[in-house]
């Protein structure tokens, strides 16, 4: 028998009524569903909905009442429309046949990066991006393996798939994004890689040059501030960028490998490894479709 999840958001669970949304899947042939466990800002237009149908989640929360003391500085918070409303418990009450999977946003989380901006990425300027948690940074790697761990104990739960498991992309659709110049591709690379002391400290251990690389991009962005043109400037074809994304690669990889390793052996773990398109631009955020596969399941 194959098998078919629909991501479904919790506000619409509780709104359209657990069942009636449980029904409209068994009539389409899907036997699966993917819930939102943790999630970011956001506009939604909801033809289903039974009353507005456009909704603004609550930013950088968790859909589930979490465990507290299985995390360490960084911590979530739950939504309050997810208070007294637990939509896997009902997922799980109206469909028990059906496959539940937890769909985890990880490390885009920018109330979390407000918060704990030492844990967020940062630009060769120095420049936080508060919308992406940094997986080379500690704190950040801890509260992925403890979300995961705290969600595969909802009920039903049978598979976590994180989303967002690196490095944000610099253009992500942050809220009224504003350049007024255009990026080209290396620039758009070069802005969104990080190079906070985690990243500087650790790639430069694996015998990445990271002071070299970062004077270099720096010289080369302010190149392309004064004049439009990016020259010296190659994120791909460079032998030390190369490095620098082989490095990336194996730390964001290592977190979800932690992250298997730390969950319950009959809890599957699939990964989402891009908002790219196409996927071969995934290294951008530290992804590696191979690496990953290997990691996780």
């Amino acid at each position: 028998m194959n098998s078919y999840s629909m991501y479904l958001y919790p506000w619409d669970l509780r709104e359209e009524g657990a069942g009636n949304v449980v029904s409209r899947l068994r009539d389409a042939g899907i036997n699966g569903a993917t819930v939102t466990a943790s999630y970011h800002n956001g506009k939604f237009l909801r033809p289903h909905a039974p009353g507005g149908k456009v909704y603004f989640p609550e930013g950088g929360t968790v859909y589930f009442k979490p465990d507290q003391g299985r995390y360490g500085t960084l911590k979530p918070k739950q939504a309050e429309m997810a208070a007294g409303f637990d939509a896997f418990a009902e997922i799980h009450r109206q469909a028990r046949d059906f496959t539940l999977t937890a769909w985890v946003v990880g490390l885009h989380n920018s109330r979390l990066g407000t918060l704990h901006p030492y844990a967020a990425a940062e630009t060769a300027f120095g420049d936080k991006l508060i919308n992406s948690l940094c997986p080379a940074q500690p704190d950040a790697r801890a509260y992925l393996r403890a979300l995961c761990v705290d969600v595969a104990a909802r009920p039903g739960v049978g598979e976590i798939a994180i989303e967002t498991p690196g490095w944000q992309a610099f253009r992500h659709g942050h809220h009224h994004e504003f350049e007024l110049v255009d990026l080209p591709a290396e620039v758009q690379i070069a802005l969104g890689t990080c190079f906070c002391p985690e990243c500087m400290g650790q790639a430069q251990a694996a015998g990445v040059d990271m002071p070299g690389l970062r004077a270099s991009t720096r010289k080369a962005l302010d190149g392309f501030f004064a004049t439009g043109e990016p020259e010296g400037l190659d994120p791909v074809g460079d032998p030390d960028w190369q490095a620098l994304h082989r490095w990336r690669a194996e730390t964001v990889a290592g977190l979800v490998a932690e992250v298997r390793r730390e969950l319950p052996r009959q809890t599957r773990l699939a990964v989402i490894p891009t908002t790219q398109s196409p996927n071969s631009l995934c290294f951008v955020e530290g992804s590696d479709l191979k690496l990953l596969a290997a990691a996780a399941d």
